[in-house]
């Protein structure tokens, strides 16, 4: 087993860097758009800055997006929408908005609980002071969210890191596609397999110790 692990490592470590680095970038884009629509809509879904009938709009839409399980989303993203509109998308595009949309609506349950947990007061009386709604979130809001919820939109995060391999299902060329692609072609998938297992806790690893990291500081 540890030869046949570093024979698959020394001769297909090229593809498997290349693997390593999508699965890294798609991993960071589909975050970034995780925490803007998950900020954007969790500020419009709170309880103190809803905007009528946009604010039912966002509740409905983040509902879709964590009641449909990620896959079926994919599918329908991959092979449905391209026939509505005739346009086609690529996988890797299409894999990473998908992905995006659904992370947010979580990200967005974390901002809105944030925002709900803050007393009325605090509203009450930056009101009286002058704030406008904006600075009331700019100033007082957002930063005691922030602090509250980050060990959640970390752990978010993480749980993005493992949903890319999803979209190996939809053909998107990431660590987990390459994988399937060189077990099919050296005919033995219990090593590479065994390697991208490894080199997914090893992400997890260093991740996992920047989030602390970040949480002893903003906790100082």
């Amino acid at each position: 087993m540890g030869n046949a692990l570093f024979i698959i490592v020394n001769h297909y470590s090229f593809l498997l860097a290349k693997g390593v680095l999508a699965t890294i970038t798609l991993w960071f884009l589909c975050s970034l758009l995780s925490c803007i629509i998950g900020f954007v809509t969790g500020i419009i879904r709170s309880d103190h800055c809803r905007i009528a009938v946009f604010s039912s709009l966002c509740d409905g839409s983040m509902f879709i997006f964590r009641a449909v399980p990620l896959y079926v989303q994919l599918l329908f993203a991959y092979f449905v929408i391209p026939e509505i509109i005739g346009i086609n998308i690529s996988a890797a595009i299409t894999g990473c908005i998908t992905l995006g949309l659904c992370s947010g609506a979580y990200t967005s349950e974390i901002i809105r609980g944030g925002i709900n947990a803050l007393s009325r007061g605090q509203w009450d009386a930056s009101f009286v002071l002058g704030y406008t709604r904006v600075q009331q979130l700019y100033y007082i809001v957002i930063p005691q969210v922030m602090r509250a919820t980050t060990p959640m939109l970390l752990n978010e995060c993480n749980a993005v890191l493992k949903s890319t391999a999803i979209l190996a299902t939809i053909g998107t060329v990431e660590l987990t596609k390459i994988g399937m692609n060189i077990a099919i072609r050296s005919l033995d998938p219990l090593p590479i397999y065994t390697i991208i297992a490894i080199i997914y806790m090893l992400l997890t690893m260093g991740f996992t110790w920047v989030s602390r990291m970040i949480e002893k500081r903003l906790y100082l």
